[in-house]
């Protein structure tokens, strides 16, 4: 229901606005006994697909198997794999990126997507998972 109103929205922002996006989706899970989803990396290239209309930079982080791959040609070929390195990289980039279109006077937004597993540690803190590791809620803030 937030991903639609979101989505409704963005048609709405000024065209003026610098958007910069990074998508992930991965449909396994770092914890054990945890069954893999079917779609997140379908769904992580539909948002890519959609986002990149109105984006000054988009970064697709998915590892899509070979039926994605045949749906979705344009946005997977570009797909770089959801792991904690290539992860801290995008947003480093997008994060440079919002600051120089700050710096020069611009509006810029920054729009992260994940589809995929989470779940809340025993230390009550939340996390999704990437291909190598958990990405905890103090890693996104």
């Amino acid at each position: 229901m937030i991903t639609a109103l979101l989505l409704s929205l963005l048609p709405l922002a000024s065209p003026s606005v610098q958007r910069h996006v990074v998508v992930v989706g991965v449909n396994g899970s770092v914890d054990d006994g945890v069954k893999d989803l079917a779609y997140a990396d379908d769904d992580a290239a539909r948002y890519a697909e959609l986002l990149k209309k109105s984006a000054a930079s988009l970064t697709l982080l998915a590892a899509p198997d070979a039926e994605t791959q045949r749906l979705f040609p344009e946005q997977t070929q570009k797909a770089l794999p959801p792991t904690s390195t290539e992860l801290a990289r995008a947003l480093d980039v997008v994060f440079a990126r919002v600051s120089a279109d700050r710096d020069a006077g611009k509006d810029a937004d920054f729009i992260f997507v994940y589809v995929g597993h989470g779940a809340v540690a025993d230390d009550g803190e939340g996390y999704v998972s990437l291909l190598d590791k958990r990405f905890t809620r103090t890693e996104m803030f």
